[in-house]
């Protein structure tokens, strides 16, 4: 027996039923009945039931308990279920069958005075609750002949041709399989070019020297020219070094500088050429499971790609111009930033950039996505440039739009661009759920005002030590409890220095019971300098909410943990705690 569910009657309902299956499959004695029951009605059951002041012998008689158990049942109102039946809407992932079927059941509390009253509003539901438009036009045509069965069957035929309709275009579609090749450049640089690059990929092979004329190798790095080649090995990584103050003085320090990554971090080149990265690639690979008369020219691209200062990749990329915006799919983001995904192995909250921009495929459907992000980009020879990718759970492979082509140089336009302002409404949201996924960051934490405040005390303040307040011993639990939540909101943070100001805390007790913690800082507060600024009028505040409709309450009893304080600020309000 299910004690939570909300709907007492219905589960009280169907327990009887399972136990009288359960009797009758088994030949269970009626003697012996009422000992099952209570075992599979559990300890709730068994509470009840020590409330009853049943005898032993009429607590044997299943005919008693059930009647008990039916006084427990609340009254329910049958207006009331009529009413939510009104609301019932087939949800995205339902099928006609289910939806039916929720419908039926609830029909059964609203108390219909016939069989026929009860179909009629089960058709009207049905026509009003299902998610295709074009069976609601279908039914609507229908006269008043119709009947429960025609009506769902109808919906039933239509849900069974797009389900078809879908696998069918499946059969035709390639699915992707993602793979990550991963190779380890030598560590060594070529005495040839003087960059480190896989075996045989020496961009110096096949070109002249310019100082002997020989092949295969630069003039820079000539064997015959004695003064280039003995100091040619370091003077990229010193005259780099040079330019970045500070590069020689961390090697000074005893730390050894055995790759040239650093060189590629600190200070960028025009000229330099990305043969120290780690090749770390992200690309799918397509296999189409029907064959097709119809061959299409699709454009593919290896882009570098920082994941962070020291690693970088390789992404491929589709180049589609019809497209205005760049794609990655949530595959991908999976792979290049497994650290960012919660349980479901969907973006956690703040790991991307919400917008609110509405993403539309080729044949007008919607796609979904789950914010952006940003990722520095380049391709051969052109400049880097910070590309931003939609994340979203569709098939295929990352696309790189026009816009973004056109700056990575994999795309030259040689006519004139016309550009047309298109004002979209924006996508309304449907529940609260997408509301905060949306806007996550308005529901989650306590949240905080841009910037550091700073705490400006007044020329020769003395700093003050405070002794601990005195508390009651009964608040120890509570108010180390109420610390740690403070803690992990991060309003707080241990402090294991010694610091030359310290306050004390004043506990009191809120009107709903718990307890609040404040801090004391009169000492503090003396020796601040105070910054002044006019506090408005009720006239000039009013006339901002000029043609305003929608309110929101501030909540001014933590509003002060919103504003982060610097460090210096922040030791300034350093408190002793009693645990």
């Amino acid at each position: 027996m299910d004690w939570s569910n909300p709907d007492r009657a219905t589960a009280l309902a169907e327990f009887k039923q399972m136990c009288e299956y359960r009797f009758t499959a088994e030949q269970t004695k009626v003697e012996r009945q009422y000992s099952h029951i209570f075992l599979w009605s559990g300890s709730e059951g068994m509470r009840l039931s020590n409330t009853w002041g049943l005898s032993a012998e009429q607590i044997k008689d299943p005919k008693n308990i059930w009647d008990k158990f039916a006084e427990s049942e609340p009254q329910d109102n049958f207006r009331i279920h009529r009413l939510e039946l009104q609301q019932f809407r087939q949800n995205t992932t339902e099928t006609v069958d289910d939806f039916v079927t929720r419908c039926k059941t609830k029909v059964l509390k609203c108390k219909f005075s016939s069989d026929a009253a009860r179909n009629e509003r089960l058709i009207e539901q049905i026509i009003s609750g299902i998610k295709y438009p074009e069976v609601q036009r279908k039914l609507l045509r229908k006269d008043d002949t119709m009947m429960l069965k025609q009506a769902h069957d109808l919906c039933r035929s239509h849900e069974a041709s797009v389900t078809q309709m879908e696998k069918m275009s499946s059969l035709s579609k390639p699915f992707t399989v993602d793979a990550v090749n991963s190779r380890i450049m030598n560590t060594k640089a070529c005495g040839n070019c003087g960059i480190k690059h896989a075996p045989r990929k020496c961009p110096a092979f096949n070109t002249k020297c310019g100082a002997c004329g020989k092949m295969n190798h630069w003039k820079k790095y000539c064997h015959s020219n004695k003064t280039n080649s003995h100091g040619s090995q370091n003077s990229p990584q010193r005259g780099r070094g040079n330019q970045q103050g500070g590069f020689w003085q961390r090697r000074r320090s005893g730390t050894p500088h055995h790759h040239r990554r650093h060189d590629f971090v600190n200070a960028e080149d025009e000229n330099d050429t990305d043969y120290d990265e780690d090749n770390i690639t992200f690309e799918p690979i397509n296999f189409s499971t029907v064959g097709s008369s119809d061959e299409r020219t699709e454009v593919y691209a290896n882009l570098s790609i920082k994941l962070s200062k020291t690693k970088h990749a390789k992404l491929k990329v589709k180049v589609d111009t019809g497209a205005q915006g760049n794609i990655m799919p949530l595959r991908i983001f999976r792979r290049i930033y497994p650290q960012q995904l919660d349980e479901d192995g969907y973006p956690k909250p703040g790991s991307t950039q919400q917008r609110i921009t509405r993403l539309i495929a080729y044949n007008g459907s919607v796609i979904n996505q789950f914010g952006s992000v940003t990722l520095p980009c380049k391709y051969g020879e052109s400049k880097w440039h910070t590309e931003e990718f939609y994340i979203t759970d569709a098939d295929g492979p990352a696309i790189l739009g026009l816009p973004g082509s056109t700056r990575l140089q994999l795309v030259t336009l040689h006519c004139p661009i016309q550009t047309t302002l298109v004002k979209a409404d924006p996508t309304p949201i449907q529940d609260a759920k997408e509301l905060k996924r949306l806007y996550h960051d308005r529901f989650e934490g306590i949240g905080e005002f841009h910037g550091d405040f700073h705490i400006t005390l007044k020329e020769n303040a003395q700093p003050v030590i405070q002794p601990p307040r005195k508390y009651p011993i009964q608040l120890l639990p509570e108010i180390k409890a109420e610390l740690k939540k403070m803690q992990k909101s991060g309003v707080i943070v241990p402090v294991v220095e010694p610091t030359d100001r310290v306050n004390p805390l004043v506990f009191s007790r809120k009107s709903s019971g718990s307890i609040r913690i404040c801090l004391d800082p009169k000492d503090l507060n003396k020796r601040i300098k105070r910054t002044h600024h006019k506090t408005p009028t009720l006239e000039e505040i009013t006339n901002r909410f000029s043609g305003a409709k929608l309110f929101s309450k501030l909540d001014a009893r933590h509003g002060y943990w919103s504003v982060k304080l610097d460090e210096e600020s922040s030791r300034l309000t350093t408190f002793n705690s009693p645990c």
